[in-house]
């Protein structure tokens, strides 16, 4: 019912969507964007909002990417021919100043550029584009450490977690499937068989 009456009551009245969120509990982001770059308008909201890492990305859930009826609002907004894009803003239940003051500017940003205001567009931030991006998962239960930063480079095979029992003994050291970014982590160290670790942004090449 909260879908329906989001679809006709909002999406139908909306000339552009920013869709805003912070991570989940449990872990922490980056100052993100999703949004589909092939459409130049998108492109242009995502690259207004000064935000660390943009990723190339149509709306369909990453944990989900097989599903194709599964849909975000943003994706089901694009169908209806709304310019829309996702904003993650950092970590849950805390204030971050500084996401903040950048979150408020890069709203801003868009209003003027829709000419909504007569404020200047302040660019400032060349945030990093990713073509991809998926959740790396722990395969057993135990305590994690997460030995990674975000917005931290990695290159394949570079540790970026750790696994142990209760009484400190390691269970599993995780490594990096390929060379990317950290856009999200786990910040919860307390894990279970399919726990996130990390999640990680692949970066898109200047001819791509």
């Amino acid at each position: 019912q909260y879908v329906w009456q989001i679809n006709s009551k909002i999406l139908s009245k909306i000339d552009y969507l920013v869709d805003m969120h912070t991570a989940s509990f449990g872990r922490e982001n980056t100052l993100y964007v999703r949004a589909d770059l092939s459409d130049p308008k998108m492109q242009k909201m995502a690259l207004l909002q000064n935000a660390d890492i943009i990723l190339n990305n149509k709306g369909v859930p990453s944990a989900n990417d097989q599903i194709s009826a599964t849909r975000t609002m943003r994706a089901e907004a694009i169908l209806k021919g709304i310019p829309s894009i996702t904003i993650e803003y950092g970590n849950p239940q805390v204030f971050q100043p500084e996401i903040i003051e950048r979150g408020i500017e890069g709203i801003e940003n868009i209003m003027s550029w829709l000419e909504m205001t007569e404020n200047k567009i302040k660019v400032g931030t060349t945030a990093t584009v990713c073509k991809k991006s998926y959740w790396i998962y722990v395969d057993k239960g135990g305590y994690l450490e997460v030995k990674t930063q975000l917005n931290q480079k990695v290159k394949k095979n570079d540790l970026i977690a750790v696994l142990r029992d209760p009484f400190g003994a390691t269970i599993k050291e995780y490594l990096s499937p390929e060379d990317g970014i950290i856009i999200g982590r786990s910040s919860n160290p307390v894990n279970m068989n399919g726990g996130r670790i990390i999640h990680l942004g692949i970066l898109q090449n200047a001819d791509e």
